[in-house]
C-alpha cells in the first residue's frame, strides 16, 4: 500500500501532505477496525492512493485510489471513512470484470447505487456528499439495475439517468 502525489508542486503550496496522509491513515484504521474488516483491509492493503487534483472527488480502477485532497478535506471524518469504503467495495464485488460490454458510465452509475443502499443500510455516513441512493429498487443485483437505468434512458427520462 502506498501513497502518492500527483502536481506535487501545487500540493507542497496548498497543503500539508503529511497531515493529509495521518488523516486517511485514521480512515484506514477504520477499515481495520470496522464490520467486514477482514475483506476489506485485505482489498485495501492492495491498493495505492493518490492525491491528485485531477478528479473532482474520488475514484478507484480497482488497483490505484485517488481522491482530491480537497474535496476529502471537505468531508467529515466519518464520510471520509464512507467514501474509502463505497470505493473498496468496487473491486470487492467484481465490478471490473462484471462490466463486459455495458455502457461503462451507467455501469458505473448501477454500482454506485447498490453500494450507497448498502452502506446506507449499515447505517454509513454520507454527510457533505450527494449519493445516488434508490432504496426503493430493493436488493436487486447491479446487473438488474443497469438494466433498470438503461430502461430509463431507453424512454428518454433523462432527468434520472
Amino acid at each position: 500500500m502506498t501513497t502518492e502525489i500527483q502536481n506535487k508542486v501545487e500540493f507542497e503550496e496548498a497543503l500539508d501532505i503529511e497531515m493529509l496522509n495521518r488523516e486517511l491513515d485514521w480512515c484506514m484504521a477504520q477499515i481495520f477496525l470496522g464490520h467486514n474488516s477482514a475483506f476489506l483491509a485485505s482489498i485495501m492493503s492492495n491498493h495505492n492512493f493518490i492525491w491528485t487534483t485531477s478528479i473532482p472527488t474520488a475514484q478507484t480502477n480497482g488497483l490505484t485510489l485517488e481522491w482530491n485532497p480537497n474535496w476529502f478535506l471537505s468531508l467529515p471524518r466519518p464520510t471520509r471513512c464512507t467514501v474509502l469504503k463505497h470505493e473498496l467495495w468496487h473491486p470487492a464485488r467484481l465490478h471490473f470484470l462484471r462490466r463486459g460490454d455495458r455502457d461503462p458510465l451507467v455501469w458505473n452509475w448501477a454500482c454506485d447505487i447498490s453500494i450507497n443502499n448498502f452502506l446506507k443500510s449499515e447505517g454509513s455516513d454520507f454527510s457533505g456528499t450527494s449519493p445516488w441512493i434508490k432504496t426503493d429498487l430493493g436488493e436487486i443485483s447491479e446487473e438488474d439495475i443497469y438494466d433498470y437505468l438503461m430502461g430509463l434512458r431507453d424512454q428518454g427520462i433523462d432527468d434520472q439517468v
